[in-house]
């Protein structure tokens, strides 16, 4: 090649090569591009909401331009590719999808990319039940409704044997009846909770039963003696209480029976226009007799025909106790001029283990009252109003000189002992006293007290019963004396 020549093409490749270099060196055009369009979450809001952001020669920002209550962006800007994270703010409980649109944007928003986010409906079958509480009469028969609001099959669960629903099972809205299939016989409402599901919710709603019976007129027991020939014990009324009915059975004449029944029963025996705070069975039991005694009180409220409205029935169930003392613990008397003397003869099975007791004595009229109501009421009676008041408060007591033999003062003709044991192993009080002693110096026969053989037929007579303050005068006369070796 001819040197010129050479130098022409040197010439000519210097030139393109600075023509290339200039060409390299020039600036390109911003790009932007998100890596998909679509968003999708579940009602839970679970899903992937990360977008990649590619830039190129530009900065970008992104922002919800539509839905924003559901959703949220993070980061909204930056001058470099980056992941976009899109949340859902919650989960979607409502029956429609939450829907939002995110725009992303160039710096000099010439380029613009737009993506669509969803949220899914809940997929859940919403359910509620109006009203949430109702409440039925007292009467057998009473109806009340309740009305289910619902898309979707529902079972309703939770009644009791007293109440009874038009369906229990359905799908969407329905209209239920509810009906009682028996009559609340109480003072006070029963109710339940009754639960309405489909296959992904619940709902509740109370239902109640008032009672039929007046409020204000239970009646309470406590304070229970329980003896070989009975029991007695404490009554508490209730406020609105102006008399009452008692009634004493076998448990054999009512076994069969249901309270209702026991209730008629108890309505045909005496009813007493008072309120005495104590009750006691009226005869005698044998031992060992499972004995049930009914009360129940009547206030200002009457039926339509005129008879008293009575209120709920208090069923107390027991069983007499085995004898213990009676022929265990003889009791010989004697007198003069000056003294009673009593001795108690501790023999046999129970009077062997009896190292602790108490003389209970009175002279003239209470001896009289007392010997009256020993030979027509049970040693319950005697024990529960006389003994245990003067025994629990430490009343009256008086030490006997020697371990068996009680001296008392005389001052009258007329005199009545009797004794309550406690065993020394068990440290339980006898189930029976002692027989009691009493003299009458004003006859020249002295009386004996004498019981009569036990009749339940005697048990739901009308009674004799003294009142507390009759009971207190002879608590105030009678004397307690402490026998313990």
């Amino acid at each position: 090649m001819k040197k010129k020549d050479f130098l022409l093409s040197l010439l000519a490749v210097v030139m393109a090569a600075t023509i290339g270099l200039g060409t390299s060196s020039c600036k390109h055009d911003p790009s932007l591009k998100v890596s998909k369009l679509t968003v999708e979450f579940d009602s839970k809001g679970n899903g992937d909401g990360n977008v990649y952001v590619s830039v190129e020669n530009t900065g970008w920002s992104a922002s919800i331009v539509e839905g924003a209550d559901h959703f949220s962006l993070s980061p909204t800007s930056g001058q470099e590719s980056a992941n976009l994270t899109i949340s859902a703010k919650g989960e979607n409980t409502s029956d429609q999808d939450y829907k939002a649109t995110v725009l992303v944007s160039s710096t000099s928003e010439e380029i613009k990319e737009i993506i669509n986010i969803t949220q899914k409906k809940s997929d859940t079958t919403p359910i509620s039940v109006s009203p949430t509480n109702v409440s039925l009469l007292g009467a057998k028969g009473s109806t009340n409704t309740i009305t289910i609001k619902t898309d979707g099959d529902w079972t309703l669960n939770g009644c009791p044997d007293w109440l009874n629903p038009s369906a229990s099972s359905g799908s969407g809205n329905t209209t239920i009846t509810l009906t009682a299939l028996s009559e609340n016989w109480s003072d006070t409402a029963r109710s339940v909770e009754l639960t309405v599901n489909t296959n992904t919710s619940s709902a509740t709603v109370a239902v109640s039963q008032l009672g039929t019976l007046p409020i204000g007129l239970h009646v309470e027991t406590s304070n229970m003696t329980i003896m070989s020939d009975g029991f007695a014990c404490d009554l508490t009324f209730g406020p609105n209480a102006k008399g009452h009915r008692e009634a004493f059975f076998t448990e054999s004449e009512v076994q069969t029976m249901t309270d209702r029944d026991i209730y008629n029963k108890l309505m045909t025996k005496t009813e007493y226009n008072t309120l005495e705070d104590y009750t006691f069975l009226n005869g005698w039991a044998n031992p060992n007799t499972k004995l049930v005694y009914c009360v129940a009180a009547y206030g200002n409220e009457t039926n339509d025909d005129g008879t008293h409205k009575y209120g709920p029935m208090t069923i107390v169930r027991l069983t007499t106790k085995s004898t213990t003392i009676y022929d265990d613990m003889y009791l010989t008397k004697s007198y003069n001029s000056s003294r009673w003397t009593v001795t108690a003869s501790r023999q046999g099975n129970y009077g062997q283990r009896c190292d602790e007791f108490y003389y209970l004595a009175a002279e003239d009229d209470d001896a009289e009252e007392f010997y009256f109501w020993a030979t027509r009421c049970t040693y319950a009676f005697l024990a529960h109003l006389y003994f245990k008041p003067n025994i629990q408060t430490n009343r009256n007591w008086n030490y006997c000189n020697g371990p068996q033999t009680m001296n008392w003062i005389r001052t009258g003709n007329k005199f009545f002992c009797t004794t309550w044991g406690i065993d020394k192993d068990t440290k339980e009080f006898s189930a029976e006293l002692s027989a009691p002693a009493y003299y009458d110096l004003t006859v020249s026969t002295p009386h004996e007290v004498k019981r009569t053989t036990s009749n339940p037929e005697d048990w739901n007579k009308p009674r004799q019963i003294p009142s507390r303050t009759e009971i207190q005068k002879m608590m105030n006369s009678l004397q307690i004396f402490k026998v313990s070796k």
